[in-house]
């Protein structure tokens, strides 16, 4: 009897008390926590990059497109109309036989049409380069105006492209030179996501992370630069 009771005994101190399940439970809680939002980082980080790579990759082929268009054109002058009009909402830049439109991200957050450069199907133009010789859109100087789809191609929409916008953008130039028939010309924009939540209007840059209108993972704007020469000596 003894020996038997000795067996049950030894049998009862195999087992987990109520204490260490308890533990152990909690142990691995905080393992798979810790599993969790270090699975929420990685993908955050992924999703910030291939934001930031989007943004950057789009900038650099509007950049190229917009010096090889102003490369091929005579000189212009950027204090008429006829060339350039920058506005809050958006602007316009007539190179001869293409023009650029564009609205801001701002305006395009806007309900309505109000302000707005649209295409002929009511669809509102990001940055649209036209097929316009003569400069037509440029003529015309209303804040909104309607442009044949025909004759543009949306810049910043695309099967691989997020929903991205202007911000700003500038153009300067100097004086043309008599000999040589050319002037210098000095652009910069700032592209980037359009969720104007998560952007910072005063300086076009997102909201850091503490923010709690902050998209972090799908917010980027980049400022671009270039110098290029427009106009050929005859």
């Amino acid at each position: 009897m003894n020996h038997v009771n000795k067996m049950n005994h030894s049998v009862a101190q195999r087992g987990f008390t109520l204490i260490e399940l308890m533990l152990a439970m909690s142990g691995v809680a905080f393992l798979l926590l810790a599993i969790a939002m270090t699975t929420m980082q990685i993908s955050n980080t992924y999703s910030k990059g291939m934001t930031i790579k989007s943004v950057n990759q789009t900038g650099r082929d509007l950049s190229d497109m917009l010096q090889r268009d102003i490369k091929a054109s005579k000189p212009f002058n950027l204090a008429s109309t006829s060339s350039y009009l920058n506005t809050p909402y958006g602007g316009r830049l007539c190179l001869g036989k293409y023009s650029y439109a564009w609205n801001y991200g701002t305006t395009l957050a806007a309900s309505g049409t109000v302000n707005k450069i649209i295409f002929d199907d009511s669809t509102p133009v990001r940055m649209a380069r036209v097929l316009d010789i003569g400069g037509q859109i440029c003529a015309n100087a209303a804040a909104n105006q309607s442009i044949a789809r025909t004759d543009a191609t949306e810049l910043l929409t695309g099967s691989d492209k997020l929903d991205l916008a202007l911000h700003t953008f500038t153009i300067t130039s100097s004086a043309t030179d008599a000999i040589i028939g050319q002037a210098l010309y000095s652009a910069s924009f700032a592209l980037g996501t359009s969720d104007q939540q998560a952007i910072k209007t005063s300086d076009a840059s997102c909201k850091p992370p503490s923010d709690n209108d902050s998209n972090w993972a799908f917010c980027a704007v980049n400022v671009f630069d270039f110098t290029t020469r427009a106009g050929n000596k005859a």
